[in-house]
């Protein structure tokens, strides 16, 4: 069909695409006639792409104390070559993305060529420098992460070369554990309920201190080297506590791909539940499963491949993305002989515009493996618990609780309190709500998501979805049987905002929770100190009741957040 729109776009394309071949100046004119009798038309375009032409000189204009060589360092243009917009584009994105500058302007001096013969230009750039150092304050709730803060500081231009300097502290589960106990488990936090009584309610951290090097022998190349503390804990599975470095270095590809090498160190530890390794590993007795709990060396390099092309990174309605990452921890690099795996992740994401409506689709897919090693008198695989992959949760399969999609093991618990001689007491009381999901997380994860988002108001800042979401997370070494692909389809609202849309989903579950074996622990509390002995192995096939859901509805489940699923 013919299209006046499609026409003028078409002339700009024409235009830009020859100002990418060297021709600065171009003249693109456009006419149709059009035939109502046979309703047809014809399109006509003249074009003149003037004369070619390389860049002469690049004249750099700013405050007094700017120093030229860091705007032309940065710069993907040099004088002999072949003019280029496209280069002068990516130009002024690098001069922003350095955070030096609030205004920047690379452009031609001159707006029409000099007389036939002349295949010379000139190229201005003018910046104007912004502030150099910033302070970002922040706090939020999350539901597994109860209150948490964020602060940060950011120096920019650190000592000259466009280097920048970020100091940074997060805090979360504020109240719900050590050493800011307010109880908040019992009534505002509640989802980590599940969670109470051990030491993933306590706080957790991360302290960082990043150097970011905008050039590194190359233009189209930064690094960054960052030094850190963490503590971190997913909600029923693990506890992560380390100190580390990582060191980062991204090429700017000619296709306009990112591609970021990376190397990192740390030293700490990854605690679960006993339960875990006793029907993962077989390792049940509690001094073999402290040894998987010490401190170690783990050390990993990886690479990560990102090509976006949507149109939003908040709410994209066209385009793909894809990325592609791969991690390796080895004895060659660094790392501890029994912390050995290879990991590899893909994901790929399409945004369809469809009359007024938007059809979204995903897919995301994983694989990790590790050699086996002597322990004791048995072969052992072991894949650290926070490199394992999970699922469920509001951005996987959204009919499962966060990370209880896959294999799962049960816990039931039982507390004992003594005094300080270490008489018991009394015991703390329970039901078969107190059982608690161990998620065990799988060497393999295949999730998929479809969603039809489509607005609900003219002024566009109510939508509505209807989504599938299909996921399967399976341990290849365990004695557990596939459990097979699950299926939980919804519906849901949006309401967009200058943050992002603000989203509420309804899934429905009609699998229920996962099965898995049953483990029985006793614990003894003494103050603030708990004692568990070995886990116990009660039955090896048991699902935990579903409870009632929303609504009074079982099988329903719901999730609140900001930003889309995907």
């Amino acid at each position: 069909p013919f299209d006046r729109g499609r026409l003028i776009i078409s002339t700009d394309s024409i235009r830009l695409a020859l100002q990418n071949r060297g021709f600065p100046f171009p003249t693109v004119y456009r006419g149709f006639s059009v035939q109502y009798v046979d309703k047809t038309a014809q399109v006509e375009f003249f074009v003149d792409p003037g004369p070619a032409a390389r860049i002469d000189t690049i004249e750099i204009i700013g405050p007094p104390d700017l120093d030229p060589t860091l705007v032309r360092e940065t710069l993907r243009i040099r004088p002999g070559e072949r003019f280029n917009q496209a280069a002068l584009y990516q130009s002024q994105q690098d001069l922003y993305r350095m955070g030096v500058f609030d205004f920047v302007d690379v452009r031609l001096a001159d707006s029409m060529p000099g007389g036939p013969g002349d295949s010379l230009v000139t190229v201005l750039v003018q910046v104007s420098r912004g502030r150099l150092n910033s302070v970002r304050v922040g706090g939020g709730y999350g539901t597994n992460d109860c209150f948490r803060t964020l602060a940060s500081w950011t120096g920019r231009n650190f000592l000259g070369g466009g280097r920048s300097l970020a100091l940074t502290a997060g805090f979360s589960k504020i109240g719900t554990g050590a050493p800011f106990n307010a109880g908040f488990e019992e009534n505002i936090c509640r989802a980590l309920a599940p969670d109470a009584g051990t030491e993933r309610l306590d706080l957790n951290y991360n302290l960082s201190a990043s150097l970011r090097f905008p050039s590194v022998f190359s233009r189209r190349r930064s690094a960054t080297v960052t030094v850190f503390a963490e503590r971190f804990s997913e909600f029923q599975a693990y506890i992560r506590e380390a100190i580390g470095f990582d060191v980062s270095v991204t090429q700017q590809t000619k296709w306009n791909i990112p591609v970021t090498l990376s190397y990192s160190l740390s030293y700490g530890s990854t605690k679960g539940a006993d339960a875990v390794l006793c029907s993962l590993l077989s390792v049940c007795r509690l001094e073999d499963a402290a040894s998987f709990r010490r401190d170690r060396v783990k050390a990993t390099a990886s690479v990560l491949l990102v090509r976006d092309r949507t149109n939003s990174p908040i709410n994209a309605t066209r385009g793909t993305v894809l990325s592609l990452e791969g991690r390796v921890a080895a004895e060659e690099i660094g790392s501890d002989p029994e912390i050995e795996f290879a990991k590899g992740l893909v994901e790929f994401a399409s945004y369809h515009p469809v009359g007024g409506m938007v059809f979204a689709w995903r897919l995301r897919g994983g694989v990790i493996r590790s050699p086996d090693f002597r322990f004791g008198r048995q072969d052992v695989r072991f894949i650290p618990t926070e490199e394992r992959f999970y699922g469920g949760g509001p951005t996987t399969v959204r009919g499962f609780r966060q990370n209880e999609l896959g294999p799962v093991v049960y816990v039931d618990e039982v507390t004992f309190l003594a005094d300080s001689s270490g008489q018991v007491v009394d015991s703390l009381p329970r039901n078969s709500s107190d059982i608690l999901a161990a998620p065990i997380g799988g060497n393999a994860v295949f999730i998929a998501n479809a969603e039809l988002r489509f607005p609900l108001s003219r002024s566009g800042r109510l939508g509505g979805v209807l989504f599938v979401d299909i996921g399967r997370v399976v341990d290849r070494t365990g004695p557990e049987e596939d459990p097979g692909f699950r299926v939980t389809p919804g519906a849901g609202v949006r309401v967009f905002t200058p943050l992002g849309p603000v989203r509420l989903d309804v899934a429905y579950n009609p699998h229920g929770p996962e099965r898995g074996p049953l483990f029985r622990q006793e614990c003894t509390r003494t103050g603030q100190t708990l004692e568990c002995l070995a886990s116990e192995l009660i039955q090896e096939d048991f699902a935990r009741p579903q409870g009632s859901g929303i609504f009074g509805l079982r099988n329903l489940r719901l999730n609140f957040s900001i930003g889309q699923a995907f």
